[in-house]
């Protein structure tokens, strides 16, 4: 019963710097020997296994989901915008030079639809970013792999309608993960690139569709890029096979507190809870402006307590003067006083530079509008889902071989614990009632004792009375 009890202790979520849990938090609690060696167990694996990529989050589900999703090829790193549109430009102009070798109609027709989609490309991939960083891509994983992935995090995720029923067993599905330390802090950057990845692959796949013939070497192309295709593969590939290889599924994961990140996923799909989101991430902004004034407001401070106390020593080595020599090295110190003391102009800069901050911390105290970070969020969920392509928001801990948010192992420990509670106070009670109940067994034993010698004499003296 003690080990149970042990086990069962209320422990302190690792690194949970934040003080927001929804349901409260038991981090001063101690952590039982047990549990500690568990966790300990877990970082020591987890710190091995990612020890030559480093700590960052995005190296941590890197490594997470390609163990589990069995991913023979992955993609990490930058996609060039630029590049994109170059090579689209090169491979029509290719195909133009190829099919218009004299004035015919036909060769003018053929002429006139790739200028007009060169000159389409830069509205097209439209960006305010010349590249794209992807944290993984796991081209080729198979709809039964998926599906099981799936039903490891359905519940601390939210995805597109209908996703498990869309998933086809046969099918295999590409894989773009995002990562985040905490969705609630980066919507909007998260959307951005988001609405990148989609704008990518889903506009590259519709180009090539209206443009068959013209685009199929250049999608065949994208596709090797990404190790969609085999790039050993030289054989012909039809149109149909490029096709089947082409279903994505766009994900973002989040590690950094599960019900904040709950609340978010729930934000997508219901309004009470969308309100509940943005008057939570007001009210955070509000705490971190408040926070960065007062830090600025005791820089101020202490920089003009410490000019103060050079103009006091100043003053008062020139009252110290009153002989020639003494003027003269009042002077001197003069000199350098003045010399280490920031100049009139440097000042004026400064004071004009903290100036010009507080006002750009203003203009982005009122440019942070959570509520329309979130409806472009969910339009971009929309489109994705007008598209006909998957998406997943996930919560995922940095820990190697479960699933279920630490936060739920902990907030079951407590459970646990309570119940173990209730189950130790039932026992006390009915130990005290056992007690008692033995303590009067024994009192009735002594009076059958006492009553038996009493009727054994009294028929040894009178034995009449019992004939």
């Amino acid at each position: 019963m003690n080990d149970f009890k042990n086990i069962c202790k209320k422990f302190k979520e690792i690194e949970e710097n934040e003080n927001t849990s929804v349901y409260g938090s038991e981090s001063n609690q101690d952590v039982s020997p047990q549990l500690a060696k568990l966790i300990e167990k877990e970082l020591i694996f987890t710190r091995r296994e990612t020890i030559k990529l480093g700590n960052s989050i995005e190296d941590y589900f890197y490594l997470k989901l390609k163990k589990f999703l069995k991913a023979n090829d992955d993609f990490r790193g930058y996609y060039s915008i630029t590049e994109h549109i170059q090579k689209l430009t090169s491979f029509i102009l290719k195909y133009v030079r190829e099919r218009t070798k004299s004035d015919c109609e036909d060769s003018n027709k053929i002429k006139l639809e790739g200028i007009n989609l060169i000159n389409n490309l830069e509205n097209i991939f439209k960006n305010n970013s010349k590249k794209i960083q992807i944290d993984s891509f796991f081209p080729g994983i198979s709809g039964k792999t998926v599906k099981l992935f799936y039903a490891q995090i359905n519940e601390y995720s939210y995805s597109s309608k209908d996703f498990v029923d869309s998933i086809k067993d046969e099918k295999y599905y590409n894989l773009i993960v995002e990562s985040t330390h905490c969705i609630t802090s980066n919507i909007n950057k998260k959307r951005k690139q988001l609405e990148r990845y989609f704008n990518i692959f889903d506009m590259t796949k519709k180009l090539y569709m209206y443009n068959q013939e013209m685009l199929k070497e250049f999608y065949e192309d994208f596709l090797r890029y990404f190790k969609i295709i085999d790039k050993d593969n030289k054989e012909q590939i039809t149109h149909e096979e490029l096709i089947n290889k082409s279903n994505f599924i766009y994900i973002i994961c989040s590690n950094k507190n599960y019900y904040k990140t709950k609340l978010f996923q729930e934000s997508m799909y219901d309004q009470n809870q969308f309100n509940n989101l943005v008057k939570e991430l007001l009210s955070l902004q509000k705490d971190e402006n408040k926070q960065t004034n007062e830090k600025n407001k005791d820089k101020t401070k202490k920089k003009e307590n410490y000019e103060n106390e050079i103009l006091t020593k100043k003053k008062q080595k020139e009252k110290e003067s009153n002989d020639e020599e003494k003027k003269i090295q009042g002077k001197n110190n003069q000199k350098k006083i003045k010399k280490n003391m920031p100049k009139t102009g440097k000042k004026k800069t400064t004071e004009e530079s903290e100036d010009e901050d507080e006002d750009l911390k203003k203009e982005e105290e009122n440019d942070y509008k959570p509520q329309e970070y979130l409806i472009k969020f969910k339009n971009i969920l929309n489109e994705i889902e007008k598209a006909k392509e998957q998406f997943l928001l996930i919560y995922l801990d940095s820990y190697d071989k479960l699933f279920i948010p630490f936060s739920i192992i902990k907030d079951g420990l407590l459970h646990l614990d309570q119940n173990y509670q209730l189950l130790n106070k039932s026992y006390q009670s009915l130990d005290k009632r056992y007690q008692e109940l033995e303590k009067d067994y024994k009192a009735l034993q002594l009076k059958n004792e006492e009553h038996n010698k009493l009727f054994n004499k009294l028929k040894a003296t009178h034995p009449e009375l019992f004939e």
